[in-house]
């Protein structure tokens, strides 16, 4: 339940920052549930990088 509850959050996260940065996106997960988090981490650091950088 709290790798969920995690996931959910930092999709939600990546979602907000993607609507700052003005970022169309689609995020499909990787079906390994150990390389979710790491994958969404990786796309909301892209994220704020288009925001420092824009």
């Amino acid at each position: 339940m709290e790798h969920e509850t995690k996931r959910e959050l930092l999709e939600q996260a990546l979602d907000l920052l993607c609507k700052v940065a003005g970022r169309d996106i689609t995020i499909f997960l990787p079906e390994d549930k150990a390389e979710q988090t790491p994958y969404l981490k990786r796309e909301i650091i892209k994220t704020t990088e288009a925001i420092k950088n824009g």
